[in-house]
């Protein structure tokens, strides 16, 4: 296909499926969709990095305006958390159908009280070395002696490896000397690179299992790494949603949250070789009430976020 220049094209009139005026009409009412305040279109923070710790299903966030008649001029508040989508994946069978499904307790949370309990776990831990090895299995002594374990079985499938691609350079010799029919050849390398393609699988499997290899230097280098990189970032990110968001989508394999309790999940990459294994940890935390309690007094303080309904639609 050649690419033309535009004013060699060749225009071809062609009948409207809607009149303009209605195209017109449909995307202003889709505009004010977009911006009407019972249906905002937001993407926290924390988007699609939620599980709920019950039922392992994702968290959502939802949005809702509340409106306090009692005073004079109404105020609107809104109130955004993160929700379980149990109900929601319940719903998409039939009812004869959900007796797999596990009934699931887990409360929502609001959003901003998550968000800052994961900012201040990226704060107090993440960013620091000493504090970041206690949330790591690694570093425990039973992982240890499994690990090693495993090494040992990542070894002897090494070895099997490097002694097939010794048979099956012997097969080429014997082939090209013809000490061998090109039948037994043909057969007999078959079946080497079977066992070649399988110890390669077994390899992987073994790699996923283990998460690196010991080796102190290159475990203590790969974390100091992962912590100042870290917190360069996140001081960079400042008040900037959309850096904020950068960098949690980087350092946030996931968030688990279960009645309170809140899990960050995250890996540090470690090089070894030509592979790169991982290394995990999981940080816990509690939604404390007094944490509740300063959010609330932080809201009661600031009347920037207290404005009335009519307030709210001038300002969309």
């Amino acid at each position: 296909m050649i690419k033309r220049d535009r004013s060699e094209w060749t225009s071809v009139p062609v009948p409207s499926i809607v009149s303009k005026e209605l195209f017109d009409k449909v995307q202003a009412k889709l505009e004010w969709n977009r911006q009407y305040y019972r249906n905002p279109r937001v993407i926290q923070l924390l988007s699609s990095l939620v599980r709920c710790g019950c039922c392992d299903s994702s968290m959502f966030a939802y949005r809702r305006f509340y409106k306090d008649k009692r005073m004079k001029v109404p105020k609107v508040y809104d109130r955004t958390s993160y929700k379980c989508n149990y109900k929601y994946r319940q719903a998409m069978h039939a009812k004869k159908n959900r007796h797999g499904f596990k009934k699931c307790d887990n409360m929502e949370i609001k959003v901003v009280l998550l968000e800052d309990k994961v900012f201040k776990m990226i704060e107090e831990v993440l960013i620091d070395e000493k504090e970041l090895r206690k949330c790591m299995d690694f570093f425990k002594k039973r992982t240890q002696a499994s690990q090693l374990k495993l090494e040992k079985q990542l070894k002897q499938n090494d070895d099997k490896a490097n002694k097939a691609y010794v048979i099956k350079k012997r097969l080429v010799d014997l082939y090209t000397s013809g000490e061998i029919e090109r039948e037994d050849y043909v057969e007999k390398s078959l079946d080497t690179d079977n066992d070649i393609n399988q110890l390669k699988l077994d390899r992987s499997e073994l790699m996923k299992k283990i998460p690196l290899l010991h080796n102190k230097d290159v475990v203590d280098l790969s974390i100091k790494k992962f912590c100042v990189s870290a917190k360069s970032e996140y001081k960079k990110c400042g008040e900037n949603r959309d850096k904020q968001r950068e960098f949690l989508l980087k350092y946030v394999d996931k968030i688990v949250y279960y009645n309170e309790k809140v899990a960050f999940h995250g890996f540090v990459p470690v090089k070894v070789g030509k592979e790169v294994a991982q290394l995990e940890f999981v940080i816990k935390e509690k939604v404390l009430m007094s944490d509740r309690l300063n959010r609330k007094n932080r809201l009661k303080n600031n009347p920037l976020l207290q404005i009335t309904r009519k307030e709210h639609d001038a300002s969309l």
